[in-house]
Formats: structure tokens, sequence, C-alpha cells
């Protein structure tokens, strides 16, 4: 999801500069996509508070296919006449906020099952390039790349 989740930073919508600008409520995606950011999901790493110092919220982004609610940091939520959830960046900064710990919601079909449905595509079984940053070879910093099987990475 990347940079796409800033659009959904309320700041972002403030400054018309999102795609959900007068779209939130509206069907914009597949019935089958719930995205939601949540620090206590259970896979998700990081303090449950911001860089404002503010308990992060777990916000519904999207269910099934209708964008929902809207990251906000102090400033922006006082700008919007909203409440904070808890989604700022550490003062100074030029990003605002944004959702930091993204979940997509998984189906109920095998792997099998979409790929018996799915007349072209890629199935990518190994993401070597996502998250590098949080990745280090024993001797130098690197990317993880195919054909580094046998490398040993450790998660830092």
């Amino acid at each position: 999801i990347g940079p796409r989740a800033l659009a959904s930073a309320g700041a972002a919508i403030a400054d018309q500069r999102s795609f959900l600008n007068d779209r939130t409520g509206e069907k914009l995606f597949g019935s089958n996509i719930t995205i939601y950011d949540d620090v206590a999901f259970p896979l998700q790493t990081g303090p449950r508070f911001d860089g404002e110092g503010v308990p992060r919220r777990a916000l519904k982004l999207v269910k099934e296919g209708v964008p929902r609610e809207v990251a906000y940091s102090r400033t922006a939520a006082k700008r919007a006449g909203a409440e904070t959830t808890g989604h700022g960046f550490p003062l100074p900064n030029e990003q605002g906020e944004a959702p930091v710990n993204i979940v997509i919601a998984g189906g109920s079909s095998s792997l099998e099952e979409m790929v018996a449905s799915t007349p072209n595509g890629i199935l990518v079984t190994r993401p070597g390039h996502a998250r590098h940053h949080l990745f280090v070879r024993f001797d130098f910093a690197d990317v993880p790349e195919a054909g580094h099987k046998n490398t040993v990475w450790r998660r830092c």
C-alpha cells in the first residue's frame, strides 16, 4: 500500500491532495477489500503511541471497499474539527500523519482457489524488497534479492 496510505491522512485531505477527497463513504474498491490500521494486531510492531505522545487508535481505513476513517495528528484534527487518532509524526515534521500499521483483512479462499480463479497474474511467494529496511546482512546492509536464498538475514 505504501504511499497510498498517506491518502488516508487528514492533512492530505485538508490540502486537497488525496484521491479520497470528497469520496469517503463512496465505494472505491472491491467488496472483498478491507484495510485497517492497528498497532495491536499480533504481527505489527511499534509503539502504541504516536510521535506526539497520543495513544494510537485502530482505524478502519477501508471496509468492504468503502473508505471509512482518516488518520489525524493533533494539528490536522484541530483543522478538521475532529479528534486526533494517534497517527502524528514527531514535531517538527512536514509529513503530518499517516497510518503506519496497515493490516489487510484476509479472505476465505485457499491459495489453490485463488490461483485457479486468476487467468493472468504473478504469484509472489517471497516479497524480496518488502520492508527491506528491516533486514541487515551480517557483514553489511543490503537488500534481499533473488539469488541470495542461502544468505543469513536477521530482523532488526
